[in-house]
């Protein structure tokens, strides 16, 4: 499925409402289903990608493919961000949660119909799916329960970890029991999957990230707190290293070698960018979604390979999306920002090496 045809079919859902109760009763909020993550700092953006098949025989071509591949990677921009302990759904709602809070009088908006992402056998039962509702229709929820929407940095920490891997579950290749796709179209890799983007909550275990969360690389793509914008303007040049992995390389991206210019520079919880003046094909008032079942990666642009759903002038777009709350902690390190919209390389706290293998480009 192409990535327009999925947004068009999201911007396509209806959000139908049912009339709103006074002092709807909360959730109670069960502490099992969540995992905590600590404060610390980890590795944002995207700065490391899989390389091209290995023993290798056409030279030139491969090494402009994978320059090709660092550069699409490096419009992510990585950078180091300090995020606060909180405690985050170890997986996306479901159907039936949401109904839960809707029965409640928690959550106004229907859930919307999303039947035609997948193909559906008759009489199938969808309650343990990924529930799809707007923006607002998933912060009502996530109040109900006591919690809220994570912010990008909170989300991408809960994916990679603090070892700087790839996917959610490492840096192995993609496969069948990790993400159901068809193929990866960043790596070219051929996966063969069965074609079925959405399915039960929680059935690849294999694919669970750094925290043990799963549905991070697939599934339903989740609502984030942070605004979108275009991705940070950045210098043309760059490096990258080769590690090799046996029958395959990583690139690794030399830091050193790009700067960007960021409109919100803050490495310390940072809540994301204002949101952009209204343009041509995107709304103003529209949040990043992470994740989703297009192409795997942690990164904003190669987890789903779109950070904003479209929509038109009349319907809002909706996603998945899972709860998480603020829990105690080490204090914030008083660390300064880079200055706004000048050209810096990736910020990074004192002592922090990047992951680097050999020269290779």
């Amino acid at each position: 499925m192409s990535r327009w045809l999925f947004l068009l079919l999201l911007a396509a859902c209806s959000t139908k409402q049912d009339p709103p109760r006074k002092n709807p009763p909360k959730a109670r909020t069960v502490s099992a289903d969540n995992v905590a993550v600590p404060a610390g700092w980890f590795s944002a953006g995207c700065y490391r990608v899989i390389g091209l098949d290995l023993p290798s025989t056409n030279k030139e071509g491969d090494a402009f493919g994978e320059h090709m591949r660092m550069e699409s990677c490096a419009r992510e921009p990585p950078r180091r961000l300090w995020i606060s302990s909180f405690e985050i759904a170890r997986y996306e709602v479901t159907n039936e949660q949401y109904e839960q809070c809707r029965a409640a009088g928690g959550c106004v908006e229907r859930a919307s119909d999303v039947s035609s992402l997948w193909i559906k056998p008759v009489g199938e039962d969808v309650s343990q799916f990924p529930v799809f509702v707007t923006f607002k229709a998933a912060e009502a929820y996530c109040a109900w329960r006591g919690m809220r929407l994570p912010t990008q940095g909170e989300w991408e920490k809960a994916a990679r970890g603090t070892d700087d891997r790839i996917f959610a579950w490492g840096d192995a290749r993609p496969s069948c029991s990790r993400v159901q796709r068809v193929d990866d179209s960043l790596h070219a890799i051929p996966l063969g999957c069965e074609n079925k983007p959405l399915r039960e909550i929680g059935q690849l275990v294999e694919g669970a990230s750094a925290y043990g969360l799963q549905d991070m690389e697939d599934n339903a793509p989740e609502w984030t707190t942070d605004w979108y914008n275009p991705v940070p303007r950045r210098t043309q040049s760059l490096r990258f290293t080769r590690e090799n992995q046996g029958d395959y390389v990583i690139l690794d991206l030399d830091w050193a070698s790009v700067k960007y210019a960021w409109g919100n520079p803050n490495v310390v919880d940072p809540q994301g960018e204002p949101p952009m003046a209204r343009m041509p094909g995107y709304r103003s008032s529209a949040h990043v979604a992470k994740g989703g079942f297009h192409q795997p990666g942690i990164s904003g642009t190669f987890i789903g390979e779109f950070e904003i759903i479209h929509s038109d002038e009349d319907q809002d777009p909706v996603a998945g999306f899972r709860c998480v709350r603020s829990i105690s902690g080490p204090k914030p390190p008083a660390i300064g920002s880079p200055p706004a919209a000048t050209f810096v390389s990736p910020p990074q706290e004192p002592g922090y090496v990047p992951p680097h293998g050999k020269p290779g480009n």
